[in-house]
């Protein structure tokens, strides 16, 4: 049994399928086929979604003309329409008629990629929640029979003369509004009937010169997109006290801001092509700004205050266009930036820029001679881009040149090594102190590059044995610290702390800085590495690893006991009984976590000592690594997720995971890393019963929410998707009970279907728009909770075809026909909460 046909056309196998049963189609046909394509089509007479789609050659400029039939009536149950062509050329015209728009389930109208005619008078008041009309061609007075229009978007065509309705403003219920390409000077509609208004766009209105007052009154507007209109002036009291996602001002005639704007919070901020020469600089220190692009001709920043400085360290700042002599002494006043691009009109000096303690990525283009040793100076910059205008350097240098910024090399030696990449010449044009300078910096490319020419220079240089008589010098950083290092060979070798005459042999290790305070030709030493120094101690003595205990389980359970306490002294002594006593083999997963989790030096630095001897393989790059949590139960878990991604670069997925189930297990949070990445790992199995007992499957249990203001508000994040569902665990267990509430879930995916033994689904507390239409597959489904989904608008049509459903929580401003409701679900109750309530946090 199908539930929806894609590309149907004339040729279409339909033996094994059943009209009646089909909901969704799309008709996907040559433009001369379309409506013997559609008489075929009226077969699917339960048919909710319609798609038209029609081909045509690309060399085709013939001029079409297409009437969507009468015959659409046929489709009592339709309730989405979407017409849309291959090729966006200006020559199908298509007509609407209204018993199209008075469909009683009818809620989506979209047509893309076509000219469209609108009927000119509905006979009744349509139930249409979403209008989108790529390009117009009339504008009739429908708009006062559209009471439940909640999204609508019009274009009109390049040659269009048409103007707005004012009916418009009959449409109450407006959540966006989008329109472009219109002749009106005037705006003729109100704004403050427009009280649920999230999304307002106004482009591509050349005519337009003033905005009406009343848009201060959108108390509700979270998205404002003014381009390319001839409007001077945003009206006072705009924006006061509330949060944007993102304002976008490009191509007007504005010549400054509104101060009510300073106000407002906005995470993307954009003014390109006005009339600003000087900008307030309040508009840097907006509330969670992370963007703010400006291509204005600047001459100036005023209202520097260092008392209103706001935390910049996610802000990208990009300034475009900009006349600047010098570099405005107000951006010294922020201690870090994200990202900071300027590309001025002129030479621009950059005096003071250094001030800035971190850049994360810097474009500067366009400046001045003496400003290049202080850009160099900056530090914790992880990319530049500029030295040469508006070229950046070689494709295989940025990476490098980026850390070459914030290392201590010195001057000359950046530019010489600068100079060699920006020529492709050969790294082997460098000596070996100049390799052993350019290798300390922090850049795996470049060093590996660097190591390549490093370890075949040393190689021709004379062999000098190691003996009993040989000195070490460590330069560079080891897998150990120098004090592990000194413990570990000073029985067999003499060690010193600093470079002088009886140094035999230098151990090299990573970033070694030492080499930029010796001479170079005090480096004629023999060169060798930790495993090398290992492999030779092996050899006489093979000691070195503690030995085994017998692996007896009291000893084991007594040990955890003493290294899970949360006394530093009862850590001690059961890190004392392994050394004296041996490790058992079990316990190695609690040493890994104390090492990583504790404060105390002492302790960390002993039970790494013991993890480097015992640890497996795939353990010891993390153990040698110095990062990790001090005081997990501080971190949200959120914050133990991001660093978990990022140690897990280094570690692997399973050691990470390992860290994150210990941290769980001890402080109750730190679950999520594992169930979002460690379904492959040999802990999944393990950690399955956390969140599913007994056929109820608790996924935001899973993912540490036990409130909302867990979850971040980051816009097109992970968090706001929370994908994939675990359908892993399908494989050996039945789900009955799937609860994902209160987590923000922006989007269901279509493999909710999968879970074919589904009896109760709690999606209740998110930001649920739609569902997909795949959850009508859920033939056992009796309860579906969908309250406080406030995003939600009407009901997801799958819910239609849910035979088994018997109870519906559903909040009272989703708006649908209950009488259509009831005809297709009989025995569902449904229950209904006031949307007035607060959603908890």
């Amino acid at each position: 049994m199908s539930t929806y046909l894609y590309h149907f056309d004339l040729k279409t196998d339909l033996s094994e399928v059943n009209p009646l049963k089909v909901r969704s189609i799309s008709i996907n046909c040559d433009i001369d086929e379309f409506y013997e394509t559609f008489e075929h089509a009226l077969q699917f007479k339960e048919l909710n979604d319609l798609t038209i789609y029609l081909r045509r050659d690309s060399s085709d400029k013939s001029d079409y003309e297409i009437e969507i039939p009468e015959t659409i009536s046929k489709f009592k149950s339709l309730t989405q329409f979407s017409f849309s062509s291959n090729y966006r050329i200006n020559n199908i015209k298509v007509t609407l008629p209204d018993v199209l728009f008075e469909f009683p389930s009818i809620g989506v109208i979209n047509v893309n990629y076509a000219k469209v005619v609108l009927p000119e008078k509905l006979q009744k008041p349509s139930f249409l929640y979403q209008l989108t009309l790529d390009e117009v061609l009339n504008l009739p007075c429908i708009f006062d029979d559209l009471p439940n229009l909640m999204n609508l978007k019009l274009n009109a065509t390049d040659t269009s003369s048409l103007s707005l309705p004012s009916s418009i403003n009959n449409c109450e219920k407006l959540q966006s509004l989008q329109l472009e390409g219109f002749i009106d000077q005037e705006i003729p509609f109100e704004f403050d009937r427009f009280t649920s208004l999230r999304v307002l766009n106004l482009s591509n209105f050349p005519n337009l010169k003033t905005l009406p007052e009343s848009i201060a009154s959108l108390g509700s507007i979270n998205s404002l997109s003014l381009k390319r209109t001839s409007v001077p002036e945003i009206p006072e009291g705009f924006g006061d006290g509330l949060f944007f996602n993102n304002i976008h001002l490009e191509g007007n005639q504005i010549t400054c801001l509104p101060e009510s704007i300073y106000n407002a919070s906005v995470n993307q901020f954009t003014i390109e092509n006005n009339k600003f020469t000087v900008l307030d600089f309040r508009v840097f220190n907006l509330g969670y700004l992370q963007k703010l692009t400006i291509s204005e001709p600047l001459t100036e920043i005023t209202n520097a205050d260092p008392n209103l400085v706001k935390d910049a360290k996610n802000l990208s700042i990009d300034l475009k266009n900009t006349s600047f002599d010098v570099l405005p002494s107000c951006f010294q006043l922020f201690s870090e930036i994200k990202s900071f691009s300027i590309r001025n009109g002129k030479k621009l000096d950059c005096t003071g820029i250094s001030k800035i303690k971190k850049i994360e990525y810097l474009k500067i283009s366009n400046f001045t001679a003496n400003s290049k040793e202080e850009i160099l100076s900056i530090k914790n910059c992880k990319n530049f881009t500029g030295f040469k205008g508006n070229k950046t350097m070689h494709s295989d240098s940025p990476k490098f040149f980026a850390a070459l910024i914030s290392s201590s090399i010195s001057i000359p030696l950046k530019e010489k090594i600068i100079n060699v990449i920006q020529k492709k010449e050969a790294l082997d044009h460098l000596s070996i102190h100049e390799l052993l300078c350019s290798s300390t910096v922090n850049n795996k490319e470049w060093q590996m590059k660097v190591d390549k020419v490093l370890q075949k220079r040393i190689s021709e240089q004379l062999d000098v044995p190691l003996n009993k008589n040989s000195n070490l010098f460590v330069m560079g950083k080891l897998s150990s610290s120098k004090t592990e290092f000194k413990d570990k060979f000073s029985p067999y070798f003499s060690i010193s702390n600093r470079f002088n005459d009886k140094v035999t042999h230098i151990v090299l290790g990573r970033l070694p800085k030492e080499a930029l305070k010796l001479e170079e030709e005090k480096l004629n030493k023999k060169f060798i590495t930790e495993s090398d120094l290992t492999d030779y101690i092996n050899t006489i003595s093979p000691g070195y690893i503690i030995e085994e205990a017998n692996n007896d389980s009291q000893i084991s359970e007594n040990i955890k006991s003493l290294l899970y306490s949360d006394d530093e002294s009862s850590q001690l002594l059961a890190l004392e009984m392994l050394n004296t006593g041996g490790i058992p083999k079990d316990i190695i997963n609690e040493l890994f976590f104390i090492q990583k989790t504790t404060s105390n030096n002492s302790i960390r630095k002993a039970t790494a000592k013991v993890l480097k001897a015992n640890a497996p393989n795939e353990m010891l790059t993390a153990v040698n690594d110095r990062s990790g949590l001090k005081g997990p139960e501080k971190f949200e878990e959120y914050e133990l997720f991001a660093k978990f991604k990022k140690l897990s670069k280094n570690w692997g997925v399973e050691v990470a995971s390992q860290l994150a189930y210990s941290i769980y297990q001890k402080y109750n949070k730190g679950l999520r890393y594992v169930v979002v990445f460690g379904k492959k790992t040999t802990l999944w199995e393990k950690v399955i019963p956390i969140f599913l007992e007994d056929g109820i499957l608790d996924w935001t249990k899973a993912l540490g929410y036990r409130k909302r203001t867990d979850v971040p508000d980051e816009q097109g994040s992970f968090f706001n998707a929370h994908r994939p569902l675990p359908n892993e665990v399908l494989k050996n267990h039945k789900v009955t009970h799937l609860i994902l509430n209160n987590s923000k879930q922006g989007r269901i995916e279509e493999s909710i279907s999968e879970y074919v033994d589904l009896e109760v689904l709690d999606l209740s507390y998110n930001d649920l728009m739609s569902l997909p239409y795949s959850i009508s597959e859920l033939s056992k489904l009796k309860e579906l909770d969908l309250k406080y989904n406030f995003s939600m608008s009407t009901l997801p049509k799958g819910i239609y075809d849910l035979p088994s459903l018997e109870k519906l929580h559903i909040s009272d401003h989703v708006e649908f026909n209950e009488e259509i409701f009831k005809s297709k679900l009989p025995n569902c109750q449904i229950i209904k909460y006031e949307s007035s309530v607060t959603i908890s946090q």
